[in-house]
């Protein structure tokens, strides 16, 4: 008895051990399952957190696709857009549980400066109220597609018809994108003849010529203007002396630094405009430094005597016309007993010549550069000229000489390309405000 009962303490002792080990187990337990509970919350709430950036990442990203599309669909996106406040196109737009905001910036000026100038588009995408926001760039640089008809010293739209001539333009070509037709010279044609239609009648030509080529690209009469008129400075057609039922421009200089017309106001880039209004105009005896645009000029407008054109700027054209011209020169050169015609600010040849004050030089007589009539053209005297690109027909009854300058292929004037802004793969970006 004496033994059972001094067992007895050491049992409820063991049994007291045994109820702090299991609840210290189950506190342990309970705490795993807490610190478990947290960690499972943690991480929601940054796989929420994640889920969020994600979206707004998505929304910026959606926001400069938008502005690609915009770009290309729109083309006169640049205007359109050239007076939003700080390049904002859109902002805080709805897009699934979020907002987006593009920005369209000309890095090099105004939106509208020029049209190969490249565009940098920013998309912000925001969600919850704008807690998460993210800023995605990229940038679209042009890609011009110089017209094909840069390729060659002549093009037409129309039918080229040659007369009793002789032509010369050696190593080049002469397209129609018709036909080319009684091809009569009496001297020989040095240049590669090509044409959509027939090339026929040929005499003197010791070529093969080309029939049933791929038509040649051209520019749009609609819009191959644009820009020398919304850059150019014009000189109203009453400012211009009349010579009978005409009005003529003779024995002057027109310059970049030189507007004999009106308030004599200048262009640095030698654009100069005249709407004619259905009048004839005559240009005769004088020195053109630029781009001339005639808009509208009435039946019999023409070329005449001696000239001597140039474009101001190398890859511009020196003449375009918006109607029909002739060409009609007298043989010779321009001679300064008609006026001084490299005074000081216009050196001849232009920007790398000389200038002065005397009336004894001379000018080789031609109109130099890129030619473009958007309606039909006639030769009826010898004349030199650069390249000559014709909407309509083209007709020469006298020898003509071409010059072709590889100049406006390699770099194509506004007008006379296809425009494409494409994303610069190593521009897109993750960006910060």
């Amino acid at each position: 008895m004496d033994s059972l009962s001094q067992d007895r303490p050491a049992a409820h002792s063991r049994r007291g051990v045994t109820y702090i080990i299991v609840l210290g187990a189950t506190l342990i337990v309970a705490c795993l399952g807490m610190g478990g509970l947290l960690a499972v919350r943690a991480q929601t709430r940054n796989v929420d957190s994640h889920s969020r950036i994600a979206a707004a990442r998505m929304y910026a990203l959606s926001a400069v696709e938008l502005g690609i599309q915009e770009v290309a669909s729109n083309a006169n996106w640049r205007t359109t857009h050239k007076n939003d406040v700080n390049g904002i196109v859109y902002a805080n737009k709805p897009i699934g549980n979020g907002t987006y905001t593009l920005k369209m910036v000309n890095p090099n000026g105004a939106l509208d400066r020029f049209p190969t100038d490249s565009v940098v588009l920013t998309g912000t995408g925001s969600v919850s109220n704008g807690i998460e926001s993210q800023m995605v760039e990229a940038t679209l640089v042009a890609q011009a597609k110089p017209f094909t008809c840069l390729q060659t010293s002549l093009t037409t739209n129309g039918l080229i018809n040659f007369g009793t001539s002789t032509v010369e333009a050696r190593n080049s070509t002469i397209c129609s994108n018709a036909a080319i037709t009684s091809i009569l010279a009496t001297g020989p044609v040095y240049a590669k003849l090509e044409g959509v239609g027939l090339v026929t009648s040929l005499q003197n030509y010791d070529g093969v010529p080309a029939s049933g080529v791929v038509a040649r690209t051209m520019p749009n009469p609609a819009t191959v203007f644009s820009y020398f008129v919304a850059n150019g400075t014009a000189i109203s057609v009453s400012a211009i002396p009349a010579a009978g039922p005409n009005r003529e421009i003779t024995k002057l200089v027109l310059s970049p630094a030189i507007n004999p017309f009106g308030t004599g106001v200048t262009n640095p880039q030698g654009i100069y405009v005249i709407d004619c209004g259905g009048q004839v105009i005559k240009i005769k005896k004088c020195r053109v430094v630029g781009t001339l645009v005639l808009i509208n000029p009435g039946a019999g407008s023409s070329i005449e005597n001696e000239v001597n054109f140039e474009a101001a700027v190398s890859n511009f054209p020196s003449l375009m016309v918006q109607g029909n011209l002739i060409f009609k020169p007298a043989p010779g050169l321009l001679d300064e007993k008609d006026g001084n015609f490299n005074p000081i600010g216009t050196p001849f040849p232009w920007s790398s010549g000389s200038a002065d004050s005397d009336v004894s030089d001379v000018y080789v007589n031609q109109v130099g550069g890129l030619i473009y009539i958007s309606g039909n053209c006639s030769i009826t005297a010898a004349t030199t000229m650069g390249m000559l690109m014709v909407g309509g027909t083209f007709d020469s009854s006298n020898s003509l000489t071409l010059t072709y300058s590889s100049t406006f292929f390699s770099n194509p004037p506004p007008g006379f390309y296809d425009l494409k802004m494409v994303p610069s793969p190593g521009t897109w970006r993750q960006t910060t405000n």
